[in-house]
């Protein structure tokens, strides 16, 4: 077992370098535009219809890739640990690379849309209701796409939501 602050150690540079993916680099484009779209329509209610909701499914696409990313960077960690591949040798770092670069999706996440459950039970859309539950719907909508709360990617995804979707309405001008 890893402990802790290898394992964070272990994620953050994979994490850092996952801000750089393109969004179409992510596994299972198909399953995860899905869970994006859903996710923008049951959680943060934005109607498709919208241009907040190009937004919103950008950014949280771009925050899905993070997530997949990390979760594969975990799973290439671990499963080379438990290979007894010793830590700092070419081979445990193959085994990252060939595990990381597989194509596998990370095992922690779901990316099937029918899961995404609305965050609360007010019926108005974001843009009708108040600043603290339009950043909670925010907050669930980055921990849908499977980012924990606490950690710098998940506040990066609320931020980063929250910006884009300002930046939407209110565009610079």
């Amino acid at each position: 077992m890893m402990p802790r602050t290898l394992l964070a150690a272990a994620i953050a540079v994979p994490l850092a370098a996952a801000w750089a993916l393109p969004v179409t680099a992510a596994p299972a484009a198909g399953r995860s535009d899905a869970l994006v779209a859903a996710t923008c329509t049951r959680i943060m209610r934005i109607d498709a219809g919208r241009p907040e909701f190009q937004g919103c499914t950008e950014s949280l696409a771009g925050s899905l890739a993070v997530a997949l990313h990390q979760d594969r960077a975990a799973d290439a960690y671990r499963d080379c640990t438990e290979r007894k591949l010793a830590r700092g040798t070419p081979e445990f770092s193959r085994c990252v690379l060939d595990r990381e670069n597989d194509g596998a999706e990370g095992r922690g996440l779901r990316l099937d849309a029918a899961y995404v459950r609305p965050a609360d039970s007010n019926p108005e859309d974001y843009y009708q209701t108040g600043f603290g539950l339009r950043h909670r719907r925010e907050q669930y909508a980055c921990a849908q796409v499977g980012l924990l709360p606490g950690t710098e990617a998940f506040d990066v995804c609320v931020n980063g939501l929250d910006t884009t979707l300002f930046d939407t309405t209110f565009p610079p001008g």
